[in-house]
């Protein structure tokens, strides 16, 4: 510790802490994500085998600001 009684890593301790937002930003993404692509996966009539389609229109939309 230094002699402010402040750890001296501190800095360290503010880029982990700002790792733990991104996180959660990208988590909260997924999630948006998530829920568009139920929507499509519901508006194209609940068909089976377009995971990975619906996913991926999803992620397009979300990440243009369209979702």
């Amino acid at each position: 510790m230094s002699r402010s009684g402040k750890h001296k890593y501190n800095g360290f301790v503010s880029v982990v802490q700002a790792g733990r937002g991104r996180n959660q930003d990208t988590r909260d993404q997924t999630e948006i994500i998530r829920d568009v692509a139920r929507r499509l996966y519901e508006q194209k009539g609940c068909r089976p085998g377009q995971d990975l389609e619906n996913w991926l229109e999803a992620e397009r939309l979300v990440k243009s600001g369209k979702a």
